[in-house]
């Protein structure tokens, strides 16, 4: 079984392998994915950790970065920040080079006012994936709140000549421009 994609045996199945073969990363991963699709988070990142800890392979890695931010998510949706910061600040050190975690932990530290690590986490989300719009207009957005309005410009520049008539963004680089004077 590989990724969440497959998952036809019910979790019974599943936990009655591990406990015959503890050593079975394929069998802790089905796991992680038959709990996942069942909504038990936690029960699932704990079958991926297991995976792991038994063979270090990306589509584990993967499962278990998908997994602990869906456990974020769930924690910002109870208003559990401090949990789902745990949870994203997890899925970046098991998840190698994952994008939402990073995404997620990034908007929920600007959503904190802790904008300077939000700044830096949304260039550690562009410098993997350097065409992603929305990191750069909320980049920018942290640096007008820093003060750095000159430094947002451009960004705000470029967001709008990939998607032009943004609304918001034409907003949004209006003020820098404003309080960049």
């Amino acid at each position: 079984v590989t990724g969440v994609q497959t998952c036809a045996l019910p979790i019974s199945q599943f936990e009655a392998v591990v406990v015959q073969e503890p050593r079975h990363a394929d069998a802790w991963l089905a796991l992680g994915t038959a709990r996942m699709r069942s909504g038990q988070l936690e029960s699932a990142v704990n079958a991926y950790e297991t995976s792991l800890r038994l063979v270090d392979a990306p589509d584990v890695r993967h499962n278990l970065a998908l997994a602990l931010v869906a456990a974020g998510r769930a924690a910002e949706r109870a208003t559990d920040l401090s949990t789902a910061e745990h949870f994203y600040r997890r899925a970046v050190e098991r998840g190698a080079n994952e994008v939402e975690p990073r995404q997620r932990l990034a908007l929920l530290l600007a959503r904190g006012g802790r904008m300077a690590e939000a700044e830096q986490w949304f260039r550690d989300v562009l410098r993997l994936a350097p065409g992603d719009l929305d990191a750069t207009a909320n980049l920018a957005n942290v640096l007008v709140v820093q003060g750095k309005a000159r430094e947002a410009i451009p960004l705000y520049e470029a967001v709008l000549q990939r998607r032009p008539g943004d609304r918001r963004t034409e907003e949004n680089l209006a003020a820098a421009r404003a309080s960049s004077r």
